[in-house]
């Protein structure tokens, strides 16, 4: 049964054109790090300088990361405490628009600044590039995109729970919409974005 196994393995290689495909990943291009023998096979291959620096600057990052979401959450409790001072809907809407902008504004800003941390951290090979990459953008665009639903649900008070229902839902239309309305507005306008 194992021998079927590597012959199948085998000509789906060929057939895939996987022929060359080669097990062990290489080191990603931007890596910087200093070229030393391998203790497990003796080849020349690129490492780390220091594996306690390589951990200081993924937890510098995280640090920047969490400041950052921090600051959102700033931001965004402060846009919603102008709201307290209108109860009027339609100055709720314009609350709302505003909100919606600044999801964009800071996603858009924060795409620039976790590439830029991405890079300061210098993974050695691309998987552990684009794992980090996608951990710092998710816990980002989780925290920028929801924090203003989750602050009017649960954070700010409300006279009745059908005036809750309603503010929540008329932010969620607002950020839909402006979303929608942003990124056309870009696709127009500047095509390159």
């Amino acid at each position: 049964m194992l021998e079927q196994w590597y012959r199948l393995e085998s000509r789906l290689q060929y057939e895939w054109g996987m022929t060359n495909y080669q097990r062990m990943e290489t080191p990603r291009a931007g890596f910087a790090g200093v070229l030393r023998i391998s203790p497990g096979n003796g080849a020349l291959e690129y490492t780390y300088q220091s594996k306690t620096m390589y951990y200081f600057k993924i937890a510098s990052a995280m640090s920047a990361v969490t400041f950052c979401m921090a600051c959102v959450v700033v931001v965004v409790v402060q846009i919603w405490n102008l709201q307290t001072a209108y109860k009027d809907s339609t100055n709720r809407l314009w609350v709302g628009i505003v909100n919606a902008v600044q999801i964009q504004v800071f996603n858009y800003l924060y795409v620039n600044i976790s590439l830029w941390l991405n890079n300061f951290e210098n993974h050695r090979l691309e998987q552990e590039y684009y794992n980090s990459l996608v951990i710092k953008r998710i816990l980002f665009y989780i925290v920028n995109s929801f924090n203003s639903l989750f602050y009017l649900a649960f954070y700010q008070t409300w006279d009745s729970n059908q005036d809750c229902l309603q503010a929540v839902r008329m932010q969620l239309v607002v950020i839909f919409l402006m979303a929608i309305f942003i990124q056309n507005f870009m696709e127009v306008f500047s095509p390159n974005y």
